[in-house]
C-alpha cells in the first residue's frame, strides 16, 4: 500500500511539473489539438466524428474560456491515468521481479520519463486515450487467466475494447485482431466465454464501420497503401509505362498487343508494388520518419521534422537482453509477446509510417522487456565485487541523466527543432488579433496581398 501511494505521489508531481514546463515555455497546440478542443465546444453542430471517445473526454474541459493551458490540462490528465495504468499492467506482467527495489526505482523512472510517453502525452490525446483502455483491457485479459468464469471481467474487457477501438485508427484496427488472438490462444481456457465476446464485439464494431462507411473508405483511399492498388490507379500507371516506353524509341516501335497484355497487367503491377511495400518494412529509418517528408528532405541530408526520439540508446541492450531471457526462460506471459507483431500492423497499413503514433500498443511490451533485462543484469552483477558494481552503477547513472538531460531540454527549450514554423506564425497571429481588436470592428486574416 505505501508503494502504491509513493508511485501515485511521483506520478502526480511528475504530471505538475509537466505543466509548470509547459506553461514556462508556451508550447504550442498542433492544428489537430486545436481542432479536436473546439469540435468538443461545439458537440451539437460539429462535434461528432468517427473516434467519439476523445472529442466526448474534452466536453467537460472545453466548457470554460479558450486558453493553452487549459486545453492542456486534460492531455496531461489522461497522461496521468495512463502512468498509472501502465504501471498497474507492469505490477501484473512482472510480478516478483518489481521486489527487487533497483528495478522498482527504475520501472517507476522509465514510465515517467519514456521520450515515447512523453510525445504521446503532450501532443496526441486520442493515442494516449487508446493506449489507456489498451492496458485495461490486457490487466483485464490477465485477470481472466487466473478466473476464466468471472462474467464482471469479460463485460469489463468488452468495454474496454470499445473504448479502445472508438478512440484512434490504430485502436480500430487493433480491436479487429485482438479477439482472433484471445480466440487462437486461450480458446481452451475462456472455452465459456470467449466465442460470445468475440461476437458481441464484431457486431458492435461492424455496425459501426456500416455506419461510417464512407469516412473509412474515403480515410483508406488517401492515407494507406490500398490507395495505390486499386484498379483505376494501376491502369493509369500501365498506361503510362506504355506512353513512356513508346516515347523512348522514337515512337518507331511498339509491342505486339498479346506481348503488351502480359507485360503490362493489373495483377502483375499490384504483385510489384505489394511486394516492394513488403521490403520496405524492414527499412526502420523510414518508421522513425514520415516516407512524404522523407522523399522531399532526403537529398539535403536534414532529416524531416516532427519526430521526436522514441527512446534513450541505453534501452536498447536492456530490451534485447530482456528479449532474449524471456524467451529462453520459462515464463507464464510468453503468449503475450506474440501480440507485438500483431500491434505493429496499424504502422505497415498507413502510408505514412509514423511509429510514434501507429506503433505506440508496443511500448508496455517494450518497459517489460527493459526490465526483464535489467533483472538478467542486476543477477549477474552479483557475481561482482562491490567496487566494481558500484562504479559501473555511477557510471552509468551519470550517463542516463545526462540523456534524461538533453531530452528535456530538446522538447520544452528547443520546439522548433521538431515542430513546424507555421505553429509559430499562427500564434503570432493570434497575439496580434488579440492586441488590435480593441481599435478595429473587424480583422481579416488572409494570405491575399497585393493587387487583384
Amino acid at each position: 500500500m505505501k508503494k502504491s501511494k509513493l508511485i501515485l505521489i511521483v506520478f502526480s508531481s511528475f504530471t505538475l511539473f509537466q505543466f509548470l514546463l509547459i506553461s514556462k515555455n508556451q508550447i504550442p497546440l498542433s492544428i489537430d489539438e486545436a481542432e479536436r478542443y473546439l469540435s468538443a465546444k461545439t458537440i451539437n453542430t460539429n462535434g461528432n466524428s468517427l473516434f467519439p471517445v476523445p472529442t466526448f473526454y474534452l466536453i467537460p474541459f472545453s466548457l470554460s474560456n479558450n486558453t493553452i493551458y487549459q486545453a492542456r490540462i486534460p492531455q496531461l490528465l489522461a497522461g496521468l491515468f495512463l502512468l498509472l495504468t501502465m504501471w498497474l499492467l507492469m505490477q501484473k506482467m512482472a510480478g516478483k521481479i518489481l521486489k527487487e527495489k533497483l528495478i522498482f526505482i527504475y520501472l517507476a523512472l522509465i514510465i515517467v520519463i519514456s521520450p515515447w510517453l512523453q510525445s504521446l502525452i503532450l501532443f496526441h490525446l486520442p493515442e494516449t486515450l487508446s493506449l489507456i483502455f489498451f492496458c485495461l483491457a490486457i490487466i483485464i485479459l490477465i485477470k481472466i487467466t487466473e478466473d476464466s468464469d468471472n462474467k464482471k471481467h469479460w463485460i469489463l474487457l468488452e468495454i474496454s475494447m470499445l473504448l479502445f477501438a472508438f478512440s484512434s485508427w490504430p485502436g480500430l484496427i487493433v480491436s479487429f485482431i485482438f479477439p482472433i488472438f484471445i480466440f487462437l490462444f486461450f480458446r481452451k481456457t475462456f472455452r465459456q466465454y470467449v466465442l460470445f465476446f468475440t461476437l458481441i464485439l464484431f457486431a458492435i464494431l461492424g455496425v459501426y464501420i456500416i455506419k461510417n462507411f464512407n469516412h473509412i473508405r474515403i480515410f483508406t483511399l488517401e492515407n494507406t497503401f490500398i490507395n495505390q492498388i486499386t484498379p483505376k490507379k494501376l491502369a493509369d500507371e500501365i498506361n503510362d509505362r506504355q506512353k513512356i516506353d513508346f516515347l523512348a524509341s522514337n515512337r518507331q516501335f511498339i509491342l505486339p498487343n498479346y506481348v503488351r497484355k502480359f507485360i503490362y497487367n493489373k495483377p502483375f503491377l499490384a504483385f510489384e508494388k505489394t511486394f516492394k511495400k513488403t521490403v520496405s518494412f524492414f527499412d526502420f529509418e523510414q518508421f522513425a520518419y514520415p516516407s512524404i517528408s522523407y522523399d522531399i528532405t532526403s537529398l539535403s541530408g536534414i532529416l524531416p521534422k516532427g519526430n521526436l526520439p522514441l527512446g534513450y540508446f541505453w534501452e536498447i541492450p536492456l530490451l534485447f537482453l530482456g528479449l532474449y531471457a524471456f524467451l529462453t526462460q520459462k515464463n507464464r506471459y510468453k503468449t503475450l509477446i506474440i501480440l507485438i507483431p500483431l500491434l505493429l500492423l496499424p504502422s505497415l497499413f498507413f502510408e505514412k509510417r509514423d511509429l510514434l503514433t501507429t506503433g505506440f500498443l508496443v511500448v508496455p511490451f517494450l518497459l517489460f522487456l527493459e526490465i526483464y533485462g535489467l533483472h538478467q543484469i542486476l543477477k549477474i552483477s552479483k557475481a561482482l565485487p562491490k567496487t566494481v558494481f558500484k562504479a559501473f552503477s555511477v557510471t552509468l547513472l551519470v550517463l542516463i541523466i545526462l540523456t534524461i538531460y538533453e531530452q528535456y531540454k530538446l522538447i520544452y527549450l528547443n520546439k522548433f527543432s521538431y515542430q513546424t514554423s507555421d505553429l509559430y506564425f499562427y500564434k503570432e497571429i493570434a497575439k496580434s488579433i488579440s492586441s488590435e481588436k480593441d481599435n478595429f470592428s473587424k480583422i481579416v486574416v488572409t494570405d491575399r496581398i497585393g493587387p487583384k
